[in-house]
């Protein structure tokens, strides 16, 4: 009877093999990433949207308009008048909100001024009932 020897030089025998086979699990893997790598960017851009553009208008004041001028020290002025952030600018845009209901607020802010003044600006016109609140930009 003649033996059978594998390319290592061994006898061949039924015993199984000690190894793990790894090319099915590479094969399952490199599939894997690629349906990722084409399902990500399909769920990251599901929402189209298109943003606005910003256009420079010419501004035509009207009698009804009332500017807020914050600086980068955080100042407030109305109508270039310095106000303190407390009482006296509530007290005056709550005059203001009586003689004109529908007044327009427009906010001048210095490009340095920090948002909690503008926050704190944005709450209290809140609290004086004023709705229509623009921010003026340079032209």
């Amino acid at each position: 009877m003649r033996s059978k020897f594998n390319f290592l030089g061994n006898q061949e025998s039924n015993m199984p093999l000690n190894e793990i086979n790894t090319t099915p699990l590479v094969d399952v893997m490199l599939v894997l990433l690629i349906i990722f790598l084409i399902t990500i960017p399909v769920v990251t851009s599901s929402i189209k949207v298109s943003p606005p553009d910003e256009k420079n208008k010419t501004y035509e004041p009207r009698n009804n308009t009332v500017v807020i001028t914050i600086d980068k020290k955080g100042n407030f002025y109305l109508f270039d008048k310095f106000v303190s952030k407390n009482d006296e600018l509530k007290k005056e845009l709550n005059a203001l909100n009586l003689i004109y209901p529908n007044a327009s607020v427009h906010i001048l802010g210095d490009k340095d001024a920090l948002y909690k003044d503008v926050g704190f600006l944005l709450a209290i016109i809140k609290d004086s009932g004023l709705k229509n609140v623009t921010f003026l930009t340079k032209p």
